[in-house]
């Protein structure tokens, strides 16, 4: 049974733990900051990732002084992802999505100044102003996307996070010039000792 224990420093610690063994983030109903959130997986007893949160909080939709969203939108603000096991990114990516699922009470969850790092690597190998999970299979990113291969950084103007059934993470987008994806994370390169970041171009744009 997997239990997410959300970490408020300053605030306290808080538990949240549904009936069916599945944690919510909508535990934060107030204003929450840093905040660290570990994430399970089966028959591993350690975290394989680390969800990082500066801020926390609740708003609705707005256009000018009108208010047009009818329920709450919860944002985190400055989130890090933090992957321990990069073989593992795939299946630790659907869990977070899996156990930070928004729930009938809000709309949607919005994740703002968003990075995804290794552990062990100083530069993050994604970076977007916002995302949106639209399934646990897909994540809208939006705003200024980066993509880091080796040394090169990709701006994309828009793009979607895609976890594969296989566990393969990759980034689907297009820039100015083609519409490439940019494998993150690839279980079988994994295991090679092979975890850097691929780009293949799939056409040029028009």
């Amino acid at each position: 049974m997997n239990r997410l224990i959300f970490t408020v420093l300053g605030v306290g610690l808080i538990a949240a733990q549904s009936a069916f063994g599945q944690s919510s983030i909508l535990a934060l109903q107030a204003r929450a900051k840093d905040v660290t959130i570990p994430i399970y997986v089966p028959h591993e007893t350690q975290p394989v990732l680390a969800l990082q949160i500066g801020n926390v909080f609740t708003e609705y939709e707005r256009k000018g002084f009108f208010r047009i969203g009818a329920l709450p939108k919860l944002v985190c603000d400055h989130v890090r992802l933090d992957l321990r096991q990069p073989k593992l990114a795939g299946i630790a990516l659907k869990q977070a999505a899996r156990e930070l699922n928004p729930g009938p009470n809000h709309t949607l969850i919005e994740w703002r100044a968003f990075s995804l790092a290794c552990s062990n690597e100083v530069t993050p190998r994604l970076r977007a102003t916002r995302v949106c999970m639209t399934s646990m299979n897909n994540w809208e990113l939006q705003g200024d996307v980066r993509a880091h291969v080796g040394t090169n950084i990709v701006k994309l103007n828009r793009a979607v996070l895609h976890v594969c059934d296989g566990g393969r993470v990759a980034v689907i987008g297009k820039t100015a010039s083609s519409d490439v994806e940019i494998i993150l994370f690839d279980p079988g390169n994994s295991e090679k000792h092979d975890t850097r970041p691929m780009l293949h171009k799939l056409k040029e744009s028009r």
